[in-house]
């Protein structure tokens, strides 16, 4: 019985983290603006950039799935999908700015993951490839890492 009311207590806490209250819940304009600004990056740069995307894209899934909006979740996932083929781990050169970088996908990773657990049939084909794609990456990332 404690376990129980443990993990209710744990799921009911992870829900709220997504974004405190004081932190603005990004909308399409805000991720139109920070793509905008990925694409003009120099190589390096854009990989952070976009690795900072799909972190704050998964956690907008998040939170359209908590909302309902299983339709405008299909259309973030896409983006999420987009961010990652457009990671290009091989430019990285900043070991520092790697390792935030792993942090990040990780945290999207693990966001997926637990996202699928409770996924409506028809996204979750979405969510699997957005997943796959995020786990790449993040493959990539630490095969980087750890090259050097």
């Amino acid at each position: 019985m404690r376990s129980v009311l443990t993990v209710i207590g744990i799921m009911l806490l992870s829900e709220t983290m997504v974004f405190p209250a004081t932190e603005k819940i990004p909308n399409t304009q805000d991720l139109a603006r920070m793509e905008a600004r990925a694409a003009q990056a120099s190589a390096e740069n854009r990989l952070f950039a976009y690795a900072e995307l799909i972190h704050i894209s998964t956690d907008l899934v998040v939170t359209q799935m908590q909302a309902g909006d299983e339709e405008q979740a299909s259309v973030t996932l896409e983006c999420v999908r987009t961010y990652a083929s457009k990671a290009d781990v091989q430019a990285a050169k900043n070991t520092r700015k790697l390792k935030n970088m792993e942090k990040l996908l990780e945290h999207s990773e693990f966001r997926l993951r637990e996202l699928q657990m409770g996924a409506p049939l028809d996204i979750r084909p979405l969510l699997e490839k957005a997943l796959k794609q995020v786990t790449e990456v993040q493959s990539a990332l630490l095969l980087r890492i750890f090259e050097r």
